[in-house]
């Protein structure tokens, strides 16, 4: 009985390994690009997170422009090797991965270069490469040269803005919208943006407060920070340090701060053996009158940011 030989479809191959190498860079693309992120944008380590995620991006983006061609390449080199041919591409097959990489090119561009909010701070213009290609050579520039950029003293506080993308789903499967935050260091005043700040540094200025003044250095070319009151973005906390109480003769006093006539509902919380005994309005109070011995805890809260937050130490007489 005759054996009936395994025909190898060369078309059926090349069309499964191409469709397989389009989902699996696209897919791979969107991780990294857009949900990679580096701990600091501040300083020169922030400046070479920069750089580091700008060159991941355009090499992802040649990566996605000219799959359809090295696809198609090497599909042609396997059917040439299973079928014990010479191993050199066609014409015809060059010139159909060029065409396919034609018509990839508008959907590989749309992708985010994950520094929007910064180019847009900078005013670049043209499609995302092009912005992200302007941003790195300012990158670079900042890199080399050695002047120190000069300190602004700044009420600040941090916003984020969204940059959503769909991924679009197989047959018969739903699209996803993809939530994507940048964060920014903006001016307390004029809540005009200054310069994007990964989201490691958004975590470390979690408790800061506009009524607060900070120094920062930007770097002059591209725009990132080069120091923040005087070193790297560390932890900071205004709120709880925004005022001080003490205690003394008989009288709880509280320090002034410049700019309390903007914060709202400042009160003095007061209890004794655990429970809430007051809530005195401090506004234009400095001090207050209390008996001691008797186990009493106060400090101050007011109003902020939609919250009510503890803007002092805690008191114990």
């Amino acid at each position: 009985m005759e054996k009936k030989k395994i025909s190898f479809s060369a078309e059926g191959f090349e069309i499964i390994f191409f469709l397989a190498a389009t989902i699996a860079i696209h897919i791979i693309a969107a991780e990294i690009t857009e949900q990679h992120h580096a701990a600091t944008y501040v300083g020169t380590a922030g400046l070479l997170n920069v750089r580091r995620e700008l060159i991941r991006y355009l090499l992802l983006r040649l990566l996605r422009i000219f799959m359809p061609l090295l696809s198609v390449l090497f599909t042609g080199f396997w059917v040439h090797l299973f079928r014990h041919e010479q191993l050199r591409p066609s014409k015809e097959r060059v010139l159909l991965g060029l065409v396919l990489c034609l018509l990839c090119y508008p959907s590989a561009v749309k992708h985010r270069t994950g520094f929007e909010m910064q180019c847009g701070i900078n005013g670049y213009h043209g499609i995302r490469p092009m912005q992200a290609i302007s941003l790195l050579a300012d990158v670079q520039r900042d890199l080399s040269e050695s002047a120190k950029p000069e300190e602004q003293t700044l009420r600040v506080e941090t916003a984020r803005e969204n940059y959503p993308y769909i991924r679009h789903g197989r047959r018969h499967s739903r699209s996803h919208h993809i939530d994507v935050y940048e964060f920014a260091l903006t001016d307390a005043r004029s809540e005009e943006p200054l310069a994007q700040i990964a989201p490691g540094d958004r975590e470390a200025l979690e408790n800061i407060c506009s009524y607060e003044e900070h120094t920062a250095a930007f770097f002059p070319h591209s725009g990132f920070i080069a120091s923040f009151d005087g070193g790297g973005m560390d932890k900071v906390n205004d709120l709880e340090t925004l005022f001080t109480l003490s205690y003394e003769n008989n009288y709880v006093r509280r320090t002034v701060h410049p700019n309390e006539s903007e914060m709202k509902n400042l009160t003095l919380i007061v209890e004794r053996g655990g429970a809430t005994i007051g809530s005195i309005l401090m506004k234009n109070t400095q001090e207050q009158w209390f008996s001691s011995g008797q186990h009493t805890r106060c400090w101050l809260e007011m109003q902020y940011d939609g919250e009510t937050v503890r803007v002092s130490n805690i008191l114990e007489f």
